[in-house]
């Protein structure tokens, strides 16, 4: 398993658009993502899940990655939340 942590930058938070980016550049890999945010935790590929997690400018989340593919999945998420967040 391979993690990480980011703070949020952006004034908006995690809102809809941004929830659904995050989900379309990773929907082909097969490894289990989760997100937290502080005590609270989803599957990166449930949007629902992701807006339930209140995210909003200073946060800092964890993103977990484990499974086959997991390398990819973390210079995948990295850029795109760094670039959205």
């Amino acid at each position: 398993m391979k993690q990480f942590q980011y703070c949020v930058q952006s004034p908006l938070g995690l809102h809809a658009r941004t929830a659904y980016k995050i989900i379309n550049s990773i929907g082909s890999l097969k490894c289990n993502i989760e997100l937290e945010n502080k005590d609270a935790a989803a599957n990166i590929k449930d949007a629902f899940g992701l807006l339930n997690l209140n995210i909003v400018k200073g946060d800092c989340i964890t993103v977990k990655v484990d499974g086959p593919d997991e390398e990819a999945a973390l210079g995948i998420l990295r850029k795109v939340i760094s670039e959205e967040l």
